[in-house]
């Protein structure tokens, strides 16, 4: 049947049909619905909005940069599957993509397009694309930097597009937008009101230490608080380690091969020169200029006063000029000497004005570090030989050790880790002195008790083979073993308890009349007081815990700053909780409020404009019909698939 159609697909009366049934959609539908339909029916897009389709290929190269992003800002370091799933990477990407491919179709339906001209001008000012020698944009420099990106320059210049159509679409939004003064005013009267404030802490020595705990205690509070206990899936293994830094330890680099890859390298240099030439019509013109150089004048100035220019060439080693009579006469003058030479195509001036020698060997710093490049690149060369030597020592009944041996592979005992590569004592479990391999530790949870694999690669350039020695389920911990840990959370959570229910019951005799100074005084706490106290306020990226141990007052302030007048409050302090109670409120003078409030009123009117253009960003993403197909999005990136793992485990 599938040979039959096939066939007929080819046929001219397959195409007759087709066309008419093109045709019909168009007559019933309109030409758009019929384009929608179809690209509803073909299209395998990641997202889809009306008259757009954002493929996997596009998706994916998205994808990629805003994780190289994220990666370069995190030191370089590569973020695993699992994590990129874990934190929904991929659909954070997808949402805020969705939303300007949406916008995107939006603005061109409604003809906000910026002119070609004013794109191309955007470009031009993007410092990446300019030619480093004249400082202005560059085809090749601009194509080369994209290419360097991973990005195509169609898809490049119709994000430019958007972006510049979208800035403009932005300055409408925000073009007269000013808040009416009663914003500034609330927002002003609540930054610059100030309070007064009482308030003393309820510590250990107030409410008295908590109980000693029985085990009975210790049981009950175990049984209640099992999953923090509870310790995790653990695998113990025996791996033999094929790592070009283990193996290429011992290796031996000869001179000679430093030297070879010091050259390959390109650090050799030949040696160069540097000198100014001017072309003359003749010799006698030649000499003439020559002695107005060696006068002390300019070569520039002297070829621009003979209507001549002056040509530099900077660095050049001999075999790089372009004529071999010039080049051999440079080559045999001394820096600062001018002479009028014979060239190849007529009489020149040359003056040379410097000699850089050559580099023909490398520096002390050099070759240690060639040294460690050489060494690594002849261990990962034998690692392909010594991992296929080792498959077949074990294909011939080899034991693993033994194998292992006879090549001189180091085998590693991988005590009891987590899947996360932990150990029983909750630090990072190490092979050879390096952290545990990802692929390593996947493999080893992968397997049952007993399993042995052959040899396998793993990401940096690493192959390993593994026995899984042990696994050890998840299961509750030993009474015994953390009876310690079990006794010291369970006293801080009674302490905390004592030391809150104690402060809420003095905090109640001051609500009901008792002067704050008084119950202070009757549990013998001491008593601090603020007068006409600002809000707090932490500046960005300070250390807030190192801060309010440094400033303990700091909490209640805070406190008083949540309250009415007259209110007490129990925060919890540095070392308990402490009783708050706020006794004054103080409004701002009107002539500071009036000036405070022109200063912040732009800066709330920027913040309302994009607030107001979130929600206008999100109308638009509905009213063109944005799908994000989220059963594509994984397979687009290579991921494993979610709903498949899910649908698996209600199989089994």
């Amino acid at each position: 049947m599938l040979a039959y159609l096939r066939a007929f697909s080819k046929t001219w009366a397959a195409k007759l049909l087709f066309g008419v049934l093109i045709l019909s959609f168009g007559l019933i539908f309109g030409q758009g619905q019929v384009q929608q339909a179809l690209s509803g029916i073909f299209s395998r897009g990641v997202i889809q909005t009306s008259g757009r389709s954002v493929e996997a290929a596009e998706f994916k190269q998205v994808f990629d940069r805003q994780k190289k992003q994220i990666e370069e800002q995190n030191g370089g370091q590569t973020i695993p599957p699992e994590v990129i799933q874990a934190y929904g990477l991929p659909q954070k990407v997808a949402n805020d993509y969705a939303s300007d491919v949406a916008l995107e179709g939006w603005m061109k339906k409604i003809g906000l397009k910026p002119s070609d001209k004013l794109v191309g001008e955007q470009m031009q000012q993007i410092q990446a694309f300019a030619n480093p020698a004249t400082g202005a944009f560059d085809k090749n420099t601009y194509l080369t930097a994209l290419a360097r990106a991973g990005v195509r320059p169609d898809l490049f210049e119709q994000n430019l597009r958007t972006e510049v159509a979208e800035h403009h679409l932005q300055i409408g939004f925000s073009s007269a937008m000013r808040l009416p003064r009663i914003y500034g005013a609330f927002m002003v009267s609540a930054l610059a009101q100030t309070r007064d404030l009482s308030w003393f802490s309820v510590n250990e020595k107030v409410a008295g230490p908590a109980p000693a705990p029985t085990d009975a205690d210790l049981q009950k509070y175990l049984a209640a608080n099992n999953a923090r206990y509870r310790l995790p899936d653990m695998r113990a293994a025996t791996v033999v380690l094929f790592s070009p830094a283990l193996i290429g330890k011992d290796l031996k680099v000869s001179d000679a091969e430093v030297q070879d890859a010091f050259v390959k390298l390109r650090l050799a240099k030949p040696e160069t020169r540097s000198f100014v030439q001017i072309a003359a019509p003749s010799q006698a013109q030649a000499q003439s200029m020559a002695n107005a150089i060696k006068a002390g004048g300019s070569p520039a100035a002297v070829a621009q006063a003979a209507k001549l220019s002056a040509v530099s060439f900077d660095d050049k080693p001999q075999a790089g000029l372009p004529f071999p009579k010039v080049a051999a006469a440079v080559f045999a003058m001394k820096p600062g000497d001018v002479a009028a030479l014979q060239g190849d195509t007529g009489w020149v001036v040359v003056k040379l004005n410097g000699v850089s020698k050559p580099v023909t060997s490398p520096t002390a710093e050099q070759k240690k570090a060639i040294e460690a490049k050489v060494r690594d690149d002849k261990a990962k060369g034998e690692l392909d030989d010594l991992a296929t030597r080792y498959d077949a020592a074990r294909a011939k009944g080899m034991a693993m050790a033994d194998a292992a041996k006879s090549l001189n592979l180091p085998v590693f005992t991988l005590p009891l880790t987590t899947a996360d590569g932990r150990g029983a004592d909750g630090k990072p479990a190490t092979l050879g002195g390096q952290p545990v391999p990802q692929d390593v530790l996947k493999t080893l949870f992968d397997r049952p008790k007993g399993a042995q694999t052959e040899v396998e690669q793993a990401e940096g350039g690493v192959f390993y083979a593994l026995h899984v020695d042990e696994v050890a389920p998840a299961a509750a911990p030993p009474f015994a073993q953390i009876h310690d840990r079990l006794a010291q959370d369970w006293r801080m959570e009674q302490l905390r308890t004592r030391l809150h229910a104690k402060a809420e019951e003095l905090a109640q005799r001051v609500r009901k009349g008792e002067s704050i100074q008084a119950v202070a005084a009757s549990v013998g706490a001491k008593l601090e007081t603020l007068k006409d106290a600002k809000r707090p306020q932490i500046p960005q990226g300070v250390d807030t815990r190192a801060l309010i141990a440094q400033h303990p007052e700091l909490i209640a302030l805070d406190a008083a700053f949540g309250a009415s007048m007259g209110d007490v409050v129990t925060p919890q302090g540095v070392d308990g909780f402490d009783v708050v109670k706020l006794e004054g409120v103080h409004t701002p003078d009107p002539a500071v409020v009036g000036a405070m409030i022109e200063q912040i009123r732009p800066r709330m009117s920027g913040q309302h404009v994009q607030d107001l253009y979130g929600v206008a960003r999100q109308q638009v993403r509905t009213k063109m019909k944005t799908k994000i197909m989220t059963d594509r999005l994984n397979a687009a990136l290579g991921l494993p698939d979610d709903k498949a793992d899910a649908k698996k485990g209600k199989a089994k």
